[in-house]
């Protein structure tokens, strides 16, 4: 079974309640998760399909994580990391938008791995 690295993590100190829900990560969730519902998404290519859907399982994963974790175990530093790495798959997302370049959606899904990665142990 995988452990979360917001259950687990290796560091002295946690967040405080508020710090947690206030936290910059939260707004990018959301912030991609409304890009996601964009008409210019839905495709019949699978590849493209495919691209997005794993865009989409990791905003859920992480969700779910944010939701179940105990703040005072989480490491302000790694909630950091994975909130950069959100905005690039996020960033690379409005580029596809843009322009329909599917390097794009290739380029987010590399950072969905870096942000599975860093909030996943096996």
């Amino acid at each position: 079974m995988e452990n979360s690295i917001f259950e687990k993590h290796y560091f002295s100190g946690g967040l405080p309640d508020d710090q947690l829900s206030n936290h910059a990560i939260n707004t990018t969730l959301a912030n991609l998760s409304e890009r996601l519902k964009e008409e210019v998404l839905i495709s019949d290519d699978i590849n493209i399909i495919e691209l997005v859907d794993k865009i989409r399982q990791l905003t859920t994963y992480t969700e779910t994580c944010l939701e179940n974790v105990i703040p005072q175990l989480i490491n302000v530093a790694t909630l950091n990391t994975a909130n950069s790495q959100m905005t690039n798959v996020q960033n690379e997302l409005n580029s596809y938008i843009s322009n329909k370049n599917v390097g794009h959606l290739n380029n987010a899904v590399n950072h969905v791995d870096t942000v599975k990665a860093i909030t996943s142990h096996p």
